[in-house]
């Protein structure tokens, strides 16, 4: 018999490693994330809809010349900004990756992260949720993990319906509240936590990061705001992802730490800051042993 959802022998399960077809289901399951017919697309309407209003009514206004200094009413401002954002964003995402950077990859992630802005309008849009949802996209229409990435997926509606709701379940039950929050209240908080953790597990390396000026804050962020999607490897990242699904946000901070530890001689060899990053940048895009990642991490 299966596991039950959240026992220890479930979380045990997830760790090992989800099979690449089941992820988006297991996923779904440990998120507890629901799916209501119809809402991702009504919510994708939605925020278009707005958008060409908006459009439409500043395009008027333009036209009309208007001296008016009266602010926008109903959120206008603010959705503008979103969807401004949104939109510099995507071409940044893996720009090097063929089906995200194609105008089909471009356009669910943006649909994506439209719907997702809607569906959480105190969080909106936060850089570094397009990263973790292209990978979303890129595992919920079917793409198999390698070692280098992802295959090109196959068109999938309801595979970017459920990389909506993932991406929503992470950033408002998953993750520890507020990591995306205006001024990134909550991920300065992760990262004070993280340091201290730092000088909890490893004293040694964090009294040798503090002589030589090196901030971990500087790659930290990168690694809460992407859940590691930008800096490990496409399937060690999927590996971490099922235990942050099974587990929640404190999986972050033990990936972060078995990091560390992993890469802690070539830390203290590094001389100033800027070796240090460049060691540890190169420790996680080489990080292709999951298992190895996984036995690290405290039960």
């Amino acid at each position: 018999p299966a596991p039950a959802r959240g026992s220890r022998a479930w979380k045990e399960r997830a760790r090992k490693g989800v099979p690449p077809p089941l992820r988006m289901h297991a996923w779904l399951d440990a998120a507890g994330a629901g799916a209501a017919p119809g809402e991702y697309e009504a919510l994708v309407e939605r925020a278009e809809r707005q958008d060409e209003e908006e459009e439409e009514e500043a395009a008027s206004a333009a036209s009309a010349a208007t001296t008016s200094t009266s602010a926008p009413v109903d959120g206008a401002a603010p959705r503008r900004r979103v969807a401004r954002e949104i939109a510099n964003d995507l071409a940044r995402t893996f720009p090097s990756h063929a089906w995200v950077a194609s105008d089909e990859g471009q356009e669910a992630l943006r649909r994506v992260l439209l719907a997702a802005a809607a569906h959480n309008p105190r969080v909106g849009y936060c850089q570094g949720m397009n990263f973790v949802a292209a990978l979303l996209l890129l595992v919920c229409r079917g793409a198999a993990p390698s070692a280098d990435g992802f295959t090109v997926p196959s068109a999938s509606v309801h595979g970017e319906e459920a990389a909506f709701w993932l991406l929503s379940a992470l950033v408002e039950r998953v993750q520890y509240d507020d990591l995306y929050a205006e001024h990134l209240l909550g991920c300065q908080v992760e990262l004070r936590v993280l340091e201290g953790l730092l000088h909890d597990k490893l004293p040694r390396l964090a009294e040798h990061l503090d002589a030589i000026k090196c901030d971990l804050k500087t790659l930290a962020t990168d690694w809460f705001l992407c859940a590691f999607a930008r800096s490990l490897p496409a399937e060690t990242t999927c590996r971490v992802w099922d235990a942050l699904y099974a587990e929640g946000g404190k999986v972050l901070f033990r990936v972060a730490l078995a990091l560390l530890a992993d890469a802690e001689d070539a830390l203290l060899a590094a001389p100033g800051a800027g070796e240090a990053y460049v060691a540890l940048r190169a420790h996680c895009a080489a990080s292709h042993d999951a298992d190895a990642l996984g036995a690290a991490l405290p039960a």
